[in-house]
């Protein structure tokens, strides 16, 4: 439920800094907090599921959305990491903070899809 909530969060954090060029440095800080909360989610709900098992090796028998999921959420975080060094140095929009919206708002629309498909746990509970 807290990854719901926080998908939800980082879409309309994603689309205010898209629609607005990415303008006001508190929506900014805000998207990062964000950012980083949703990250930590996503890492604990593959705890959960992956435990102490490799994680390669199991999203290697994962069906391709989530493995793309995997892939996109990966490059996201690295160019965030990416985006926000250059933003904390220079103060300024970057092309590499634009590549990171783009991948952000494909990894977010692969994870509405995740979930959706997974709608019938939201309904009925475990």
């Amino acid at each position: 439920m807290c990854l719901l909530l926080l998908v939800l969060i980082m879409l309309s954090s994603s689309l205010q800094l898209e629609l607005t060029h990415s303008g006001s440095r508190v929506w900014i800080w805000l998207h990062m907090f964000a950012g980083t909360l949703f990250f930590a989610g996503i890492i604990w709900h593959i705890c959960l599921h992956f435990k102490k098992a490799s994680w390669i090796k199991r999203f290697r028998t994962q069906k391709s959305l989530t493995k793309w999921l995997a892939v996109l959420g990966l490059l996201t975080m690295l160019s965030a990491v990416a985006a926000m060094i250059h933003r904390l140095s220079t103060a300024v929009h970057s092309p590499i903070g634009g590549i990171h919206g783009k991948l952000g708002l494909a990894f977010l629309l692969l994870a509405i899809i995740h979930t959706a498909r997974r709608a019938n746990f939201f309904r009925f509970g475990r």
